[in-house]
């Protein structure tokens, strides 16, 4: 994770100053222990956004990361449905059938680690 921080902030991009990661800040890669307890923290680490600039790292030693990002950030907005309308995010829309399939996801997802 620090790598790609730096990385996102570093001089060596072609675009520099110009941010994939703008969400992330120091508090996210030195956590103090009022910061621990902190839920956004945690989402804003393992979201799309950081996958995707993992991904554009082209590191194939984070693959394995990269897959459990996109698996975590996929449950969690699929356990944080809250509005009626969501533009953009299939997973986060509101359930209305019991046998929606997004269900089928959270429980798979949920067999593989036990």
């Amino acid at each position: 994770m620090i790598s790609v921080y730096e990385w996102d902030l570093g001089q060596n991009r072609a675009a520099f100053g110009l941010r994939m990661l703008s969400k992330l800040r120091e508090e996210h890669i030195n956590l103090s222990p009022k910061h621990r307890m902190k839920v956004k923290y945690a989402t804003q680490v393992l979201s799309q956004s950081v996958a995707n600039a993992l991904r554009m790292q082209g590191r194939h030693d984070t693959m394995s990361t990269i897959n459990f990002i996109e698996t975590f950030n996929k449950v969690f907005d699929c356990l944080n449905v809250m509005r009626t309308k969501c533009k953009g995010n299939y997973n986060k829309l509101p359930y209305k059938d019991v046998n929606d399939p997004r269900f089928e996801v959270i429980r798979l997802k949920f067999n593989k680690c036990s």
